[in-house]
């Protein structure tokens, strides 16, 4: 019969915790994309060709904001737009669109 006290056995274990709004997407994809979203203040594009700009439309399709000449490993800051579904047109430096992302803007609370 065992005892209350007796230690049958011991296991360790890691645990790695990462900031999301920061981290970098780990799947590689040739089409741009944006992260983190849901979006709380800013975002960042991953995999994006030449940029030219890029504009953001409300659910209305009202353009809300415009960056201009977005660098590599540039933030975007949307805080203070209201929470909701946008659109987020990639623009080329030719003028052309080269994709449309989903964006959904939210307020994160505990």
């Amino acid at each position: 019969m065992r005892q209350p006290e007796t230690i049958l056995g011991t296991v360790g274990f890691q645990l790695l915790l990462e900031d999301s709004s920061t981290r970098k997407p780990s799947h590689s994809s040739r089409y741009p994309s944006l992260y983190p979203n849901p979006v709380h203040d800013r975002f960042f594009i991953n995999n994006s060709p030449d940029l030219g700009r890029l504009e953001v439309y409300n659910s209305l399709g009202v353009k809300v904001r415009v960056f201009q000449e977005p660098e590599l490993g540039d933030s975007f800051d949307v805080a203070d737009l209201p929470q909701g579904v946008y659109l987020l047109s990639l623009i080329g430096t030719d003028g052309k669109v080269i994709r449309t992302i989903r964006m959904v803007r939210r307020d994160f609370r505990p």
